[in-house]
């Protein structure tokens, strides 16, 4: 019977990483797909300030890099800032298109290997903590699930796409204010998805771009939406936790990321 067993056991173990190697011979699926970000007050209550217009593109390859492009508009301004994870270069690269500056942050080999490959999650739970499972539905013909997320400043519910690698589609989040009312709403609509290759010149961004550290490329970004405008202290205490990590990161990379 033990043997029986043992032999069960490593026939399952095999098949499971046949699988495994069968699917990553695939590749993932490619897709491109933007959304839009709307926020409002609830109970008629005005905005107390003029929202910015953001629009997000998120894009993947079938080997694994992939990015986003956010354009964001503030009276008539636009700023645009694209990310992506380039295993050519170990790092993931910020780009702030405008100023034509770039920020490398390298990254450990475990983290490049992530990129390449991928997991096999039919239950997106697994890729975003404290979420409960309450349905699910479909957007511009992709399987999605419905998660939902409570606690003392917001509910928040987030459509994501197992078959695209957990990737959110959609969110909608309503706030709260100290005393628990709900007094404002963040929406993040789907506009367009397309299963295809994504646009090439997506990665090209960057090429050419001077380096700076991230804290240059977050004065140049708030310099261009809000020109003339001091910089709050808080904002520069954030710079500095950023350039602290892409400090750190350079140093272990230096090391060849041996603790």
């Amino acid at each position: 019977m033990k043997k029986i067993l043992v032999i069960i056991a490593a026939v399952t173990v095999a098949l499971a990483i046949y699988t495994k190697k069968a699917v990553h011979a695939q590749g993932l699926t490619e897709f491109e797909y933007t959304t839009v970000e709307k926020v409002g007050m609830l109970n008629g209550i005005p905005l107390p300030f003029e929202p910015s217009s953001v629009t997000k593109t998120y894009f993947r390859r079938k080997d694994g890099i992939s990015g986003s492009i956010i354009k964001e508009t503030r009276k008539g301004r636009t700023v645009t800032t694209a990310s992506y994870r380039s295993p050519k270069d170990n790092a993931e690269v910020t780009v702030q298109v405008d100023a034509n500056i770039r920020t490398t942050y390298p990254a450990p080999p475990e983290a490049v290997r992530n990129w390449v490959s991928f997991p096999v999650l039919d239950d997106c739970r697994r890729a975003y903590n404290a979420s409960q499972l309450y349905g699910q539905t479909e957007l511009s013909g992709v399987m999605v699930q419905k998660l939902r997320q409570i606690n003392k400043s917001e509910e928040a519910e987030f459509y994501v796409a197992p078959s695209l690698g957990c990737a959110v589609l959609e969110e909608h989040h309503k706030w709260k204010d100290a005393q628990g009312a709900f007094v404002s709403w963040t929406n993040v609509e789907l506009v367009d998805l397309k299963l295809a290759p994504p646009n090439p010149a997506y990665f090209d961004l960057g090429a050419g771009a001077t380096e700076a550290s991230p804290s240059e490329a977050r004065r140049v970004i708030r310099s261009l939406l809000y020109p003339g405008e001091p910089i709050p202290d808080c904002y520069e205490k954030s710079n500095a936790k950023f350039d602290l990590m892409y400090h750190r990161r350079a140093k272990e990379a230096a090391r060849g990321w041996v603790k």
